[in-house]
């Protein structure tokens, strides 16, 4: 299992494909085991990033195929264009079926990095993505240590109400610290409603010629495709000199 390098190892069957982005250190790793019920991502208490690419991880759960890819904090040095090239090159090997985007906030911990996510998935995927967003936040149990909610500290916030807003598909509180299923079973359910509520979506959207890079990304995958086949083909054909 390594966090340093793209990764996707089986193509699975059609499924449900959650993309996470958020800032070092908020436990966007750690949450993606949690969904996927087993340690695919490498995670770990840092402040540096523990990512250094994108990692793209599935497994079925309850009957659903699901495929969780890992981004590179935000606040990370590499540059956002960077990230958001690598996970589109994820949604084109990703298996097909909806994609949803999660922002992961560490609770308790919200700063304007947050908003400027949401925004950054709007610029680099097409203002439709903002239908498919939906804020986690991590670590509640820190909260509940000091006798707070998540939603206390949302209804004292502007900004962070300003925030849910903007992420149209809501928000879910998760404990990475508790095994206790249901807690994902609800998340799914949330994901689930939120592309039927919105006609859903075959991922293939995000890489349209509305998207920002979608066409010299998509260029650039197949240009490499092509590489590929014609080095195949010329080592095929060195076989019958």
């Amino acid at each position: 299992m390594s966090s340093n390098s793209f990764q996707s190892h089986c193509r699975p069957a059609k499924g449900l494909t959650i993309v996470m982005f958020g800032q070092i250190g908020v436990g966007k790793s750690t949450t993606g085991n949690t969904v996927l019920g087993r340690p695919a991502f490498w995670s770990c208490v840092s402040s540096k990033a523990v990512t250094r690419m994108c990692q793209m991880e599935s497994a079925a759960r309850d009957g659903e195929n699901l495929t969780v890819v890992d981004t590179p904090g935000l606040g990370d040095a590499r540059s956002q264009a960077e990230v958001m090239r690598e996970v589109q090159r994820c949604l084109l090997r990703a298996p097909g079926g909806p994609v949803v985007f999660l922002v992961v906030v560490q609770s308790g911990r919200f700063t304007q990095d947050e908003q400027r996510t949401v925004r950054w998935i709007q610029s680099a995927f097409g203002p439709q993505a903002a239908h498919y967003t939906m804020a986690l936040f991590t670590r509640a149990d820190d909260l509940r240590a000091e006798g707070r909610s998540v939603d206390q500290v949302i209804g004292a916030d502007p900004a962070m109400q300003d925030f849910i807003r903007e992420c149209c598909g809501g928000y879910h509180v998760l404990d990475n610290r508790d095994s206790d299923p249901s807690q994902v079973v609800e998340l799914l359910q949330k994901i689930n409603s939120l592309v039927q509520r919105n006609g859903g979506n075959d991922g293939a959207r995000f890489l349209r010629e509305e998207s920002p890079g979608g066409n010299a990304l998509r260029d650039v995958v197949l240009t490499g495709c092509f590489i590929t086949a014609l080095t195949a083909l010329l080592v095929a054909l060195s076989k019958f000199k």
